[in-house]
């Protein structure tokens, strides 16, 4: 009787227990789900692109305190930063420094060159990464898990060259490539090639490096009506300044993504000079005007870089929160088919490691810019 009695009470007790929640088992969890997500972010935040890169750290930071809202299932994030310092040779060191400390995904490469020397080293260690903002056309090419937010330099070239002979009417057009940068000569090279096929005529192609001299620049190419100068705002911007200050006529200039930042617009603006170029946000749609309030900035104070930083980042958060297991692998898988209404627009990667964007001809005017031409945005998914 009395054993009967004890285990009576036994089954009571595991019965009240279970019903309490002492014996009750924990809620589902992924085993493999981290207690913290560690991303490393490899950007120029010293050296001659460091505002750029400052700015983009901004919009990194940014896009992680909206992730932790808005994003289920996403644990605490820990960035890893790193600098590049703007060269390629940096970019490797740091993203060699960055896999040995165990870091499984990297945001970066904020231009081609440094995108380049960071994806060969995402490769040899089997990691994620996603550049943001660099172009460059063999990047789409470097196998699984090397991911490129931005279309690649041909189909922005493709689309610019379009807009230049058919709206814009330029039949004639002067080329400027610096052979030291690999984003310069891959959107130079295929800029003639489409702007070719269209009808219009490459006059003269001139070739720089980093090291020569802005005043060469402009003895080199001559008088002309309009020029190609696909390059960043560091060789840009002196270029630029000679060609309003000395030269004897002002051609019209036409410009790469590069050109999105307020630094380059307000040259433009200060010389009174005609300018266009290719990029892949609107800075007039609603979701533009309210990613530049919630960077505490004005929409003319926010360069297209910020914007890709961001969305390049909600979107490396998002694919690691619907992946099966945080891994390389995995969220590469993920990220292959994912879409973003983002603050730069609708973004697909339909099933590329390439995303497809709508793409924007915009006019620099003394007080705006002008969406002079528009693509057609990828398909809703």
């Amino acid at each position: 009787m009395v054993g009967h009695m004890r285990k009576f009470w036994i089954a009571g007790y595991l019965f009240w227990a279970w019903g309490v929640g002492l014996l009750r088992a924990p809620p589902p969890t992924s085993a493999d789900q981290p207690a913290e997500l560690r991303i490393g972010v490899l950007l120029s935040l010293s050296g001659r692109n460091q505002g750029v890169g400052q700015a983009m750290k901004e919009a990194v930071e940014q896009a992680v305190r909206d992730a932790a809202g808005r994003i289920s299932r996403l644990p605490p994030v820990r960035l890893e930063w790193a600098d590049d310092q703007g060269t390629a040779r940096q970019a490797s060191s740091e993203a060699q420094r960055l896999a040995q400390a165990g870091v499984s995904f990297i945001l970066g490469g904020s231009g081609s060159n440094q995108a380049l020397a960071m994806a060969q080293v995402c490769v040899r260690w089997n990691l994620l990464c996603l550049t943001p903002s660099a172009t460059h056309t063999q990047l789409g090419q470097m196998g699984p898990r090397v991911f490129r937010f931005l279309p690649s330099s041909d189909g922005m070239a493709a689309f610019l060259a379009h807009v230049v002979f058919r709206d814009l009417k330029i039949r004639e057009v002067t080329l400027l490539t610096n052979v030291s940068n690999a984003f310069s000569t891959d959107l130079g090279r295929s800029f003639r090639k489409h702007y070719e096929s269209a009808g219009g005529k490459v006059v003269q192609e001139v070739a720089y490096d980093a090291e020569t001299p802005p005043g060469e620049v402009l003895t080199r190419v001559g008088n002309v009506s309009a020029v190609f100068l696909p390059d960043n705002q560091n060789m840009t911007v002196p270029i630029v300044t000679v060609w309003a200050q000395k030269a004897a006529s002002r051609p019209v200039f036409l410009g790469p993504d590069s050109w999105s930042i307020p630094e380059v617009w307000s040259l433009f603006r200060r010389y009174g000079l005609t300018a266009y170029y290719v990029t892949y946000y609107n800075p007039t749609a609603p979701a533009w005007q309210d990613f530049a309030r919630r960077m505490r900035k004005k929409p003319e104070e926010v360069g297209a870089f910020e914007g890709a930083a961001y969305d390049s980042m909600i979107l490396l958060l998002e694919a690691i929160a619907r992946a099966e297991s945080p891994t390389p692998a995995a969220v590469a898988n993920v990220l292959r088919q994912m879409s973003l209404e983002g603050v730069t627009g609708r973004v697909r990667f339909r099933g590329a490691q390439s995303a497809d964007h709508e793409l924007f001809v915009l006019q620099v005017l003394p007080d705006r810019l002008r969406v002079v031409a528009s693509s057609e945005p990828p398909a809703a998914p």
